[in-house]
């Protein structure tokens, strides 16, 4: 028993570590790709192209698109592709942020969503899901006894919400709605779904229903 629970104590470690990393070096690589490309110029592009990359088994295939977009610097046209896989293809012709370098037009990065952004995403994740029961571990060693509200419930509540928003930001390549839609069709709905339940679970913990007195 107490192997099992010392595995389980490793696991969770090493998924909150998994977690740490991921999203210090995600933070670290946008903040540089900021600091970067802050003096760099900006150009309307358009999506021209894109190549799919397929992953998985022969029954279980999954596909990735890598946007290639087209902008104009001076009369003479550059590509610039994404850096990450997205899981749809937008309308052909549709427009993006490019950022180039005065000096060197082919040095360029898409506006938006980048691979250091989408990697802050699954390390706050690692980080949440194995804290999850961290807070029931401690909830049930009677840390958070004397707190007003219910801690752990409110973890809870807090993970829905913060899978909502990334996964609304990652499908909709920012906050636009209209972008989400068109991303995911119906699906896009899944990311408010998810995100209301964390909200009326949290708001349940920290303003609980009173009792009524009894008579």
């Amino acid at each position: 028993m107490k192997s099992k629970g010392a595995a389980g104590a490793v696991l969770i470690c090493l998924c909150l570590l998994c977690g740490i990393l991921l999203l210090a070096f995600g933070i670290k690589n946008t903040y540089d790709l900021s600091r970067g490309t802050e003096n760099y110029a900006s150009a309307q592009g358009y999506l021209s192209d894109y190549e799919i990359m397929e992953s998985g088994s022969a029954n279980n295939r999954s596909y990735s698109y890598y946007l290639t977009y087209s902008y104009v610097v001076d009369g003479r046209g550059y590509t610039v592709t994404t850096d990450y896989g997205s899981g749809s293809v937008p309308e052909m012709g549709s427009t993006k942020e490019i950022k180039y370098n005065p000096e060197n037009p082919e040095e360029a990065v898409i506006g938006g969503i980048s691979g250091s952004v989408i990697m802050i995403f699954p390390g706050i994740m690692f980080i949440l899901i194995p804290g999850v029961f961290v807070m029931g571990f401690l909830t049930n060693a009677g840390v958070f006894e004397k707190c007003p509200v219910r801690v752990f419930d409110l973890f809870i509540g807090l993970v829905p919400v913060v899978i909502g928003i990334g996964a609304f930001y990652l499908m909709a390549d920012g906050f636009s709605v209209k972008a989400a839609f068109a991303a995911g069709g119906p699906f896009a709905l899944i990311p408010f779904l998810l995100t209301a339940a964390g909200i009326f679970i949290i708001v349940k913990n920290v303003f609980p229903k009173k009792e009524e007195p009894s008579s």
